[in-house]
């Protein structure tokens, strides 16, 4: 039982210590560091995402608790293309360092945008309550008594117009 339980502990003292480390650093144009970029460390035969991380201000970045193998750094950020690493094989070394890598910029062109607008129904001027009844829905098919019904603080009953508490 003495013996079982040991090497449960050595496995798992093995397995702890098996985890390594992935750094670098990222810069952009004009030799910038690259702040907040995304880093993926991807499998180098599928670009199946194995761990993540974000560059810091001075664009480096290190990523934790990576089994042994071989792996790529996928790193995104905007306004430049995806970067790729060259493919490292984790094994030996508790950290492994890509160095320097170069963002390279992209200029991409958006389609048209076209904004359309339309005037509000009832807008409120210092002095005035204006309503913009034209274009509206509200006016087909309807009199100017029934437009009276959608103006604030007007009031029509059978011929009666009274604006807030005044009438005529």
């Amino acid at each position: 039982m003495k013996t079982l339980l040991s090497f449960l502990l050595s496995m798992l003292t093995f397995t702890a210590l098996a985890q390594y480390k992935l750094s670098g650093t990222v810069i952009g144009k004009a030799n910038q560091p690259a702040a907040y970029a995304t880093v993926a460390i991807v499998q180098a035969n599928d670009s199946s995402i194995v761990k993540g991380g974000l560059t810091d201000e001075s664009g480096h970045f290190m990523v934790t608790n990576i089994a042994p193998g071989t792996y790529r750094a996928r790193i995104s950020s905007v306004g430049y293309s995806d970067l790729y690493s060259p493919a490292v094989t984790i094994k030996n070394s508790p950290v492994t360092d890509l160095g320097t890598l170069t963002l390279e910029s992209v200029a991409r062109n958006l389609e048209t945008v076209t904004v359309k607008t339309q005037a509000s129904l009832v807008s409120q001027l210092a002095d005035r309550i204006v309503m913009n009844v034209e274009g509206s829905v509200i006016t087909r098919g309807n009199k100017v008594e029934n437009l009276l019904r959608y103006a604030p603080r007007v009031r029509y009953d059978n011929g009666n117009v009274s604006v807030g508490n005044k009438s005529n």
